[in-house]
């Protein structure tokens, strides 16, 4: 019989592994972004992350992966490649002006990919609440 421990030993190899392949799809993800702005191609190309999506999907199936799973983060993984796709190199300070739902995202996309993030507007009580990249609080600027 397997003990706990050798099995959280074998989970934590397999989390390295997967780990190293989100490393390398982002490193070719930035290849892309790179290819898409030379050529002048959109960001978003639907029928890319529609066939994505249903390659990831009837693979899942196949290995017993819950469907629902799949879905709920391949939305995050689109959403961080289009940001590294955007500016792969170049990191920037963004100023958002409003605090919702909306604002929250985009701060948070923009923060995962290194960018420092400003939200301002004209309730400094909320302005205040929100939290910096860098992890201090916003001032109005």
């Amino acid at each position: 019989m397997t003990d706990i421990s050798s099995l959280r030993s074998e989970i934590d190899k397999v989390d390295e592994q997967i780990l190293s392949l989100l490393s390398l799809r982002f490193k070719l993800v930035k290849e892309v972004g790179k290819l898409k702005r030379k050529d002048g191609k959109p960001l978003t190309d639907k029928s890319r992350e529609e066939e994505v999506v249903e390659k990831w999907v009837a693979r899942s199936r196949s290995l017993g992966i819950p469907e629902s799973f799949i879905r709920s983060i391949l939305p995050l993984f689109f959403s961080y490649s289009k940001m590294l796709e955007l500016n792969p190199d170049e990191k920037r300070r963004v100023v958002i002006i409003g605090y919702g739902g909306m604002s929250r995202s985009l701060t948070s996309l923009l923060s995962l990919v290194g960018h420092e993030v400003v939200i301002t507007g004209r309730n400094l009580s909320k302005a205040s609440s929100c939290v910096r990249v860098q992890g201090s609080n916003h001032e109005d600027e």
